[in-house]
């Protein structure tokens, strides 16, 4: 069984890459570099890999499909789906892989998440491994025929809610989706800080503007493109918003901004604009 490690990079810390490269290369076949930033510099970067240079910022699910074409022609069995910032441990591919023997029709398997500098575990981390409804893509193992009968991921998308979608997807099709108390990936999702509100804490991910827009737009999108798992389903999503909405207003910094995308998020998404054309802009 062959894997794939794939590392989405932007502007990355070659430091925290050169260490993931470390203990990437010990435990896949082969390791698979898209970068969506400025051209890598090569000469900071000490271990064999293949890259593919976007020469512009194409996004997270693009650049995954790129990953999976890859896998797909190469006859990896296997793709590790991994972010530039995220921390690896030792064992971490040969353990993540014995779960697609040991459950039923596995398409994908992923960690419980440690929150980096704070140093706290998500709230949907699980005490025991167990079939759920969806894993980040970081540190993922997923099932390359699962992937590929799922058609890939949702491009359009760009960023924010790549992992959900996958993994519906994924799910949709009959397979199962598998998170696992025992493997912790240590993740930087934004610039988190925990803020105290009627005697609970709360983490606040401090996001640039754009990334407002998106997390919105898009939960939206999956909120209505999954409707009909349910009324329960759909309120769940749009509760999210909500929060999310209340957070960066009680919180955060550059508030009118980041409101102000948001606006646009929710309009994009009700006039069903895709073309991410905010990026080019910002």
């Amino acid at each position: 069984m062959k894997t794939l490690a794939v590392i989405i990079t932007y502007n990355p810390d070659y430091l925290v890459l050169d260490f993931n490269l470390s203990k990437l290369i010990l435990q896949v076949d082969e390791i698979l570099i898209i970068n969506n930033g400025p051209n890598l510099d090569k000469s900071l970067i000490n271990y064999s890999i293949k890259l593919i240079e976007n020469n512009e910022n194409v996004g997270v699910a693009t650049s995954l499909n790129s990953g999976l074409d890859y896998a797909y022609k190469h006859q990896f069995d296997y793709l590790l789906s991994m972010d530039q910032d995220s921390i690896l441990t030792d064992n971490y591919v040969s353990t993540i892989s014995t779960y697609f023997t040991t459950y039923n029709n596995v398409g994908i398997v992923g960690p419980n998440i440690i929150e980096k500098n704070i140093n706290l575990s998500k709230a949907n981390n699980v005490k025991e491994t167990q079939t759920v409804s969806h894993v980040i893509t970081s540190g993922s193992l997923n099932l390359v025929k699962a992937l590929v009968e799922a058609k890939g991921y949702e491009d359009k998308l760009f960023i924010d809610m790549v992992d959900l979608d996958i993994c519906y997807k994924v799910s949709d099709l009959g397979y199962n989706i598998i998170k696992t108390s025992d493997l912790v990936l240590e993740h930087l999702i934004g610039d988190p800080k925990i803020k105290t509100f009627l005697f609970k804490q709360h983490i606040v991910r401090n996001h640039p503007p754009f990334r407002k827009y998106f997390f919105v737009r898009n939960r939206l999108y999956i909120a209505f493109k999954y409707r009909k798992r349910g009324l329960k389903f759909v309120l769940y999503h749009l509760l999210g918003i909500c929060y999310y909405l209340f957070l960066v207003i009680s919180f955060e910094k550059n508030k009118s901004k980041k409101f102000k995308m948001i606006l646009l998020g929710i309009f994009d998404f009700l006039r069903g604009n895709y073309r991410n054309e905010l990026i080019s802009r910002r």
